[in-house]
């Protein structure tokens, strides 16, 4: 299919073309970048993915019926890049034709059978997509035996931050329960890059850019070459599991969220393994704090960038209030918080999985890891049932036993939150040292 020959979206203007919003031109330099470090090969680093195991007699025309639906009803899902002299823009296309493809990995037993469709969902996962020609999203389904198939879900980052595969597997699911279920209203994508370019021009805005020109102004970037502990990791997403009993006490405490306990407990394992002072945390702020965006498909989220100084001397305790009122303040500026971009070590707390409730429907998430090439490293926190799980994104100059040192400082730091107020940080650093 020639995307080129489908009918376009236009606006009131009758305009076609459109300015590409500010995180989704981050995403494509740097996927573009990361090619030019890679002899000019593009690796797929910047996909994403979603994959749900569907344990029911599946009805696949009615899937692709609704998986059709979401198609149609989200912009983000129907864009096309575009280069021109000035920068990027992007086109929408009106209607895509969407199709259900069905692989077979039917190959033993059952657990051999979903092995080889975490193989194949990988392979495609690692796939480049070509942004100029064609949409930036693939979904398909994966036979795995009677009753049993993998749905895999892959899109670009450009077209989406960490709550579009969660919203999207949501709706994906409304539908295919019932078609004609009604989605809560909002915005579109265009209609949020829109606002996004008018909000930078007025007052508010200009006073938002000005506050993240003190803030960041006279940072100095860390020093990247402290993360190289021990071999190059492969590249692979890692998972590792965290209390919330632990974060939760303190959030109670301390009358903050378990977010940012865990914001703060990364920026003393940063600051303790890069030896620095001065750290500074992007937090994958979506602007889905409007309601108005609260369900828009899309590349919403702006790192909030998270700036706290630290001595050997400061009190846990402390840092903890330090790191709360500074939230607080950054949030008050989020709209322009990408200007002056100095994030090299980015947490976001997201839910992937998401699906409409439903008496029929056995719905299992299954992981895929993704290899990376990207100089940032992503703390992703998931959360579940009963416990946390941190993953970490990023590219092999982040080892695994850096990951690991980082784990340890922040479930250090958590403990001395509970169990000594007049801790410092001079003494997380000790108890790891004993530790070891």
């Amino acid at each position: 299919m020639n995307i080129h020959e489908l009918t376009l979206y236009r606006d009131e203007t009758g305009a076609s073309e459109f300015k590409i919003g500010n995180r989704q031109r981050f995403m494509v330099e740097m996927d573009f970048s990361e090619a030019e470090k890679n002899g000019g090969i593009r690796a797929g680093s910047m996909n994403f993915s979603q994959c749900m195991r569907l344990k029911f007699p599946l009805d696949t025309d009615r899937l692709e019926k609704a998986v059709q639906k979401v198609i149609d009803e989200n912009d983000a899902l129907r864009v096309v890049l575009i280069k021109k002299e000035d920068g990027f823009y992007e086109k929408v296309v009106e209607h895509y034709p969407f199709k259900l493809n069905i692989l077979d990995a039917q190959t033993g037993s059952p657990e051999e059978n979903l092995e080889k469709a975490k193989e194949i969902a990988m392979e495609n996962l690692e796939i480049p997509f070509d942004m100029y020609n064609e949409l930036s999203i693939r979904l398909f389904l994966i036979k795995l035996g009677e009753n049993d198939h993998l749905m895999v879900w892959i899109a670009h980052h450009w077209i989406g931050d960490g709550s579009t595969s969660g919203l999207v597997i949501d709706q994906i699911f409304r539908y295919y329960e019932d078609i004609n279920t009604k989605i809560p209203d909002h915005a579109t994508f265009m209609e949020f890059i829109k606002e996004e370019y008018a909000f930078e021009k007025t007052d508010k805005g200009l006073q938002q850019i000005e506050y993240w020109r003190k803030e960041l102004g006279d940072y100095k970037k860390l020093d990247m070459t402290k993360t190289l502990i021990g071999e190059r990791a492969s590249g692979e997403d890692r998972f590792r599991s965290f209390s919330k009993e632990k974060p939760d006490t303190i959030a109670k405490a301390f009358r903050t969220s378990r977010f940012n306990v865990m914001l703060m407990a990364f920026h003393v394992a940063v600051s303790a393994i890069v030896g620095a002072d001065d750290t500074l945390i992007g937090i994958a702020n979506a602007n889905r704090t409007s309601r108005k965006f609260l369900y828009t498909v899309g590349y919403l989220a702006h790192p909030i960038q998270h700036r706290i100084r630290t001595t050997d001397s400061d009190k846990l305790s402390d840092l903890m209030i330090a790191s709360k009122k500074k939230f607080s303040e950054n949030m008050s500026n989020a709209k322009m918080s990408y200007f002056f971009d100095s994030v090299q070590f980015c947490i976001t707390y997201q839910n992937f999985i998401a699906g409409a409730e439903s008496k029929e429907q056995n719905i299992i998430p299954v992981s895929i890891p993704s290899k990376r090439v990207m100089e940032h490293f992503y703390l992703v926190v998931f959360e579940n049932e009963n416990d946390i799980s941190l993953c970490s994104v990023s590219g092999p100059t982040f080892t695994d036993k850096f990951y690991e040192s980082l784990i340890r400082y922040m479930n250090i730091t958590v403990d001395f939150l509970i169990t000594d107020g007049n801790a410092t940080v001079a003494d997380v650093k000790k108890k790891f040292c004993e530790e070891k």
